[in-house]
């Protein structure tokens, strides 16, 4: 239960923190060029779907592959707001797609061999399990570093 409160907290923070640059003035004296508070927080919207979902699936007590769905298919709605190249991190989202992927496998071999072929690899399994679950919330943090709702230049996490 403690784990779910802190999903929710941290999403509700991306949500509500300003990412962009504020420029001094008051509020009224806002610019037209930069975005208004709801439009950062309605455009900040696809990455806390996808943060929150992503989340519980990974830190639940059942994950079976299926409920990758759950996230994966928020992931073209976060796509445009990927700015992978831009802010230098082509490499640390290789490597943690890469992590993701291998880990994933090794994850779904040992289950395959628990489950249809009935082998004790309880311990392999638990080891591949920390392993997959370190891997999807290193591949969700460079998510959120990569994640760019700013339409002035100035950059989120930088």
């Amino acid at each position: 239960m403690p784990l779910v409160v802190f999903i929710f907290l941290a999403a509700h923070a991306l949500l509500c923190v300003d990412g962009c640059r504020s420029s001094q003035g008051n509020m009224h004296e806002q610019s037209s060029s930069r975005p208004s508070s709801q439009v950062r927080r309605a455009r900040r919207l696809p990455l806390c779907l996808f943060v929150t979902t992503a989340a519980f699936v990974h830190a639940n007590k059942v994950l079976t592959a299926q409920y990758f769905v759950w996230y994966l298919a928020l992931l073209p709605l976060l796509l445009p707001r990927l700015t992978v190249r831009r802010r230098g991190l082509s490499n640390t989202c290789s490597g943690a797609g890469f992590m993701w992927l291998s880990t994933m496998a090794n994850w779904l071999f040992f289950a395959y061999r628990l489950e249809f072929l009935g082998h004790d690899v309880w311990t392999a399994l638990w080891v591949s399990s920390l392993a997959f679950f370190i891997a999807s919330m290193s591949a969700l943090a460079v998510i959120v570093r990569a994640h760019d709702e700013c339409t002035d230049g100035s950059l989120r996490l930088s």
